[in-house]
C-alpha cells in the first residue's frame, strides 16, 4: 500500500490535474501464508488485481516488478515506473546477533531459490526454512525466535523506513539480485490510451541501428552515438563483431541465418518491446541498413500498437558496398541513370518471380525530378501505371527539416507546385508511398523541439528530445566560453560553482594548471544538476542548497556551513548577478568574485525554423532569439525555460508565459514540456 501510494503521488507531481484514488485489493499471496514462494505460482501475488484491471473495476494496478510473470496475462499492459530502489538483499539478525555468530542449532528463514542456494553456500552447518508474510510479518517471526536470521530485499526496508533493521548488506557480486528488484511496475488494460499517455514519460524511444555491412566503419555516427548510450542492444548477425566494444551495456544475440533462426521475429518483435518497457535504452542493431530487407517493418509495428516511440537510423547498405565500394557504380554519366533492387527470395525461402513484369512493378524513385515531375509521370501512366498510384515527395531527407507530401500519381504534379522547388526533393512512385512510420509517439508525438541552448548542452539535450519521442532542432544561438586563463586557489577556503558549465570549466583550468585534487578547496555548488557534474570527475561537493538555486536558500545552506571570515572565491558567467556575493558576504565572508566563462552570441540562419516549442536554457538565449528573428517569431509556440531567471526574461521580452522546469537541468526541463503534452492529451481523453 505504501509503494502504491508512493507512485500515484509521483505520478501526480507530473500531472497534477489527474486525480487518484487508491483502492487496496489482497491476492492468492497475502491470503494463503502456508505455500512455499519457491512453489507458488506465477500470478500468486497479482491474480485479483489483474482480474480487476481486467473487469474495468480498477484502471490500473501496482505491483512489486519481481512479483510478476512475463509476459502478463493476454489483455494486460504495463510499464516500469522509474523511482527505483536499491536491489541489494540484506541480512536481518535477531537482536544480539551476528551472521558469524549462527551455528546447526540455528534457523535461518529463505523466500526463494536464489537465496536458499547463497545460504547453502556461506552458512553450510545453519539449517534453512521457508518464510512467509509480508515484511511486518516476516521481522515479527524474527522478534519471537522462530528464526534467528532472515534474508530480505533492501527495497523493502527502505520503503518502510526499517533499514535500521539491517545488519549486514550484501553486495550484488554476492548475491545477484533480479533486474526487477525494487522496481515498481504499473499494468492496465491492453490498449487504454490513458495509461499509453502515461507510459510515454517513463519510456524511452528505441533506436534502430544499421550496422553496415561486413566492417564497424560502416556504420554512421549517429549509430555510434546510440551504441554508445544504450542499456541493451539486441544485435543481428552478419555485422562486424567489433561494433559491440561500444555497448557498455547488456548484449543479446538475436542473429537470424538463411534456414537458421537463434529467434523467430515474433520473439525478436516481443522481446524490444519489453525491454522497452522497463524504461531503458534500447538499441536495435541491424545488419546493412535495416530498411532494405531488414524485416523492420514488422519490429516497428510493434511498437506502433504499443504506441512506445522510436528513432530509426539508416545504416549503409550492401548494395552501396558492393558497387559505390568497388568501383561499380550503378549510377554513371552517360551509361546508368538508375538501377533496380529486388530480392529473389520470398516468404519461408521459396524463390520469387523477378521477370520484367515483377520488376515493372517495383517502387520507383527518381532523383533530381521535381521539375520534370509532369513529364515523368505522365511517361508512367502511358506505360500502364495507375493515375490512382500512391505516390510521394520526400524534402531534405534525412535533415532534422525533413518534410513528406504524399499523394497520387494524378495529383503529386500539383502538390510539388504547391510546395516550390527550392528545397530538394526525391519523387517516389508506388504502393510503399501508402506507409510510412509513426512519427507521433512517445510523450512528445513527434513535435518539433527548437534547442537554443549551447553546444556543450546540445548533444544531451537532442539525446532526451529523442528519447520522449520529439524531434530535436538543435539551433544553439550561444557559445560558453572560458574567460579566465588559470587559477589560483591559494589561501581560498571555499569555491562556488553555480552551474554545471562552471565546474566543466573550472576542472578545465584545474588540468591546465596541474592543480592537485586533495588540495582544493571546499566546493560549494546551486542545485542537483551541479553536485552530479561534479560527481562525474569523482568529487563530492561539501555543500549544496536542497531545494532550489536561488540564494535564499544557498544562504540558509551556508549559513551552517560557512565561518565568518572564510575566504570564498566565486566563479560563475557573466551574465550571473551579485546575488549569491552578496549574501556569502552578508554572512561575514570575504568573497572574490570572478567571471569564469561568457556567452557570446552565435550567427543563426536567416528564418527562424519552423517547430512546436523553442526551449531556452538561459536568459542569453532568449535575447539572443530575439534579436535574430523577434519575439513575434515565438507567438504560436510552446515556451520552455530552464529555470525562473530564464523564464523571467520571456516574460519581459515576449509576455507570453513559459513552462518552466521542476528542476533547473535539461532533463527536467524536457520532461516538464513532456508532461504538460501528456497531461493536455489526458484532458482529452478524460
Amino acid at each position: 500500500m505504501l509503494q502504491a501510494a508512493s507512485a500515484l503521488e509521483k505520478i501526480a507531481e507530473l500531472i497534477p490535474s489527474i486525480t487518484w484514488e487508491q483502492v487496496n485489493l489482497s491476492s492468492p499471496g497475502d491470503r494463503d501464508r502456508k505455500t512455499d514462494l519457491m512453489q507458488s505460482p506465477g500470478d500468486f501475488f497479482s491474480k485479483d488485481l489483474d482480474d480487476a484491471v481486467l473487469s474495468g473495476e480498477l484502471d490500473c494496478a501496482t505491483h512489486s516488478a519481481k512479483d510478476l510473470e512475463y509476459p502478463l496475462r493476454e489483455g494486460l499492459d504495463w510499464v516500469w515506473l522509474p523511482w527505483r530502489e536499491e536491489r541489494e538483499d540484506v541480512l536481518i539478525c535477531r537482536p544480539g546477533f551476528r551472521p558469524d555468530d549462527l551455528g546447526p542449532e540455528h534457523l535461518i528463514g529463505v523466500s526463494s531459490g536464489r537465496r536458499e542456494e547463497y545460504c547453502k553456500t556461506r552458512f553450510p552447518d545453519v539449517p534453512r526454512s521457508p518464510i512467509r508474510g509480508n515484511i511486518e510479518d516476516r521481522l515479527a517471526q524474527l522478534d519471537e525466535g522462530r528464526f534467528d536470521m532472515i534474508l530480505m530485499a533492501k527495497a523493502a526496508l527502505n520503503r518502510l523506513g526499517l533499514a535500521d533493521r539491517i545488519t549486514e548488506e550484501l553486495s550484488l557480486e554476492e548475491l545477484p539480485a533480479p533486474e526487477a528488484q525494487g522496481v515498481l511496475c504499473l499494468t492496465f488494460r491492453a490498449g487504454d490510451p490513458r495509461f499509453q499517455a502515461i507510459r510515454s514519460l517513463f519510456v524511452k524511444a528505441v533506436k534502430f541501428v544499421g550496422a553496415g555491412p561486413g566492417s564497424a566503419s560502416l556504420c554512421t555516427a549517429g549509430g555510434l552515438v546510440a551504441l554508445k548510450n544504450c542499456d541493451v542492444c539486441l544485435y543481428d548477425s552478419l555485422l562486424d563483431n567489433r561494433l559491440l566494444d561500444y555497448v557498455t551495456g547488456e548484449k543479446v544475440y538475436t542473429g537470424k541465418r538463411s534456414g537458421r533462426h537463434s529467434l523467430p521475429q515474433e520473439k525478436i518483435s516481443a522481446l524490444i518491446s519489453e525491454y522497452a518497457r522497463k524504461g531503458i535504452r534500447v538499441v536495435r542493431l541491424k545488419g546493412g541498413d535495416p530498411g532494405i530487407f531488414g524485416r523492420l517493418a514488422e519490429e516497428v509495428e510493434e511498437l506502433e500498437s504499443l504506441k512506445i516511440p522510436y528513432q530509426v537510423i539508416p545504416g549503409v547498405s550492401s548494395l552501396g558496398a558492393a558497387t559505390t565500394g568497388t568501383g561499380m557504380l550503378l549510377t554513371r554519366r552517360e551509361i546508368s541513370r538508375g538501377f533496380t533492387a529486388i530480392s529473389s527470395r520470398v516468404k519461408d525461402g521459396g524463390i520469387a518471380d523477378t521477370g520484367a513484369a515483377a520488376r515493372t512493378a517495383l517502387p520507383i524513385v527518381f532523383f533530381m525530378s521535381l521539375k520534370a515531375a509532369p513529364a515523368v509521370i505522365d511517361t508512367l501512366i502511358s506505360e500502364g501505371r495507375s493515375p490512382d498510384e500512391p505516390a510521394a515527395v520526400v524534402y531534405n531527407a534525412g535533415a532534422p527539416n525533413r518534410k513528406i507530401v504524399k499523394g497520387t500519381l494524378k495529383t503529386i504534379p500539383g502538390l510539388i507546385e504547391k510546395e516550390g522547388y527550392g528545397e530538394p526533393g526525391l519523387l517516389i512512385a508506388g504502393e510503399i508511398t501508402s506507409y510510412g512510420f509513426d512519427t507521433a509517439l512517445g510523450a512528445l508525438e513527434g513535435k518539433k523541439i527548437l534547442l537554443t541552448c549551447s553546444e556543450r548542452m546540445m548533444d544531451r539535450a537532442c539525446r532526451i528530445t529523442e528519447e520522449l519521442g520529439g524531434t530535436p532542432l538543435p539551433s544553439s544561438l550561444i557559445r560558453l566560453e572560458r574567460t579566465l586563463d588559470s587559477l589560483t586557489l591559494e589561501g581560498y577556503d571555499w569555491v562556488v560553482l553555480t552551474s554545471p558549465a562552471a565546474i566543466e570549466f573550472f576542472m578545465e583550468l584545474v588540468k591546465l594548471d596541474k592543480i592537485d585534487l586533495r588540495k582544493l578547496p571546499k566546493i560549494m555548488v546551486c542545485g542537483n544538476p551541479s553536485k552530479q557534474k561534479l560527481l562525474e570527475y569523482g568529487i563530492h561537493a561539501d555543500l549544496c542548497p536542497p531545494a532550489s538555486y536561488g540564494a535564499e536558500e544557498l544562504k540558509k545552506a551556508a549559513a551552517s556551513a560557512v565561518n565568518k571570515g572564510e575566504k570564498i572565491l566565486r566563479l560563475r558567467s557573466a551574465m550571473a548577478g551579485p546575488e549569491i556575493t552578496e549574501t556569502l558576504e552578508e554572512l561575514g565572508c570575504a568573497v572574490t568574485d570572478a567571471v569564469l566563462y561568457d556567452n557570446r552570441p552565435v550567427p543563426a540562419e536567416e528564418n527562424c525554423p519552423e517547430a512546436d516549442a523553442v526551449f531556452f536554457a538561459s536568459s542569453s538565449g532568449v535575447k539572443a532569439f530575439i534579436e535574430n528573428w523577434g519575439s513575434s517569431a515565438l507567438k504560436g509556440k510552446i515556451l520552455l525555460a530552464i529555470g525562473e531567471p530564464t523564464a523571467r526574461t520571456i516574460r519581459e521580452l515576449s509576455t507570453i508565459e513559459p513552462l518552466t522546469a521542476r528542476e533547473a537541468d535539461i532533463p527536467s526541463a524536457l520532461m516538464t514540456l513532456a508532461a504538460d503534452l501528456v497531461e493536455r492529451k489526458l484532458k482529452e481523453t478524460v
